[in-house]
């Protein structure tokens, strides 16, 4: 639970469902919710075993708007990040998944993108399947082009824990062993940690 560090407490996502707290408290702790993959689905959960209802505070003179945007705008994302998701897993695992940029022989990389600004911790990175690979490895550089971080995976997806990296400018890329003996290599992809 190190990496959610920084993320807030079950009972402080609970209040901010209910309503309950300062509105600019309540309103950072669902920003933060939303915009955290750790985060968002323990707020669908407890958004839907609380079953949505706020309680009345008694210094409420008139109902804020707010309490009826934030949980519809939290299940629109939830569905379209399910759908999202949903779809490009279906394709990956169907065989059918698209190249959406260079040719059959190429590896092409998906996320993160190119020049992302990320905060230490886990990241996941992801590439699109090449036909004939059996083995991926990915490798993190530095500027310089020293390796600091490398491992291996036959998925297309791989998060990394990155907190012992220095914060700047690092590159990324992955290698693919093809089943004819041949490496395939993708572009290189910067990124800044913070």
């Amino acid at each position: 639970m190190s990496e959610r560090s920084q993320c807030p407490q079950t009972e402080a996502l609970l209040a901010a469902l209910r309503g309950q707290g300062p509105e600019h408290q309540r309103l950072q702790v669902l920003d933060h919710a939303l915009s955290c993959p750790a985060c968002r689905p323990e707020l669908a959960l407890l958004h839907s075993v609380s079953g949505g209802a706020t309680e009345a505070r008694p210094d409420a003179a008139r109902p804020n708007p707010w309490r009826r945007f934030v949980p519809l705008a939290l299940a629109a994302t939830l569905l379209i990040a399910a759908g999202f998701f949903g779809l490009d897993w279906w394709r990956t695992r169907a065989g059918n998944e698209p190249l959406r940029s260079g040719g059959v022989d190429e590896l092409v990389l998906t996320a993160p993108a190119d020049a992302a600004n990320l905060t230490t911790g886990p990241v996941t990175f992801v590439w699109h399947r090449l036909p004939g690979a059996l083995r991926y490895t990915l490798e993190l550089d530095a500027a310089d082009g020293t390796v600091l971080f490398a491992a291996s995976t036959a998925d297309t997806l791989l998060a990394a824990q990155l907190d012992t990296l220095a914060r700047g400018e690092h590159r990324w890329s992955v290698r693919a062993r093809m089943d004819d003996g041949s490496e395939r290599r993708s572009n290189l992809r910067h990124l800044r940690l913070k």
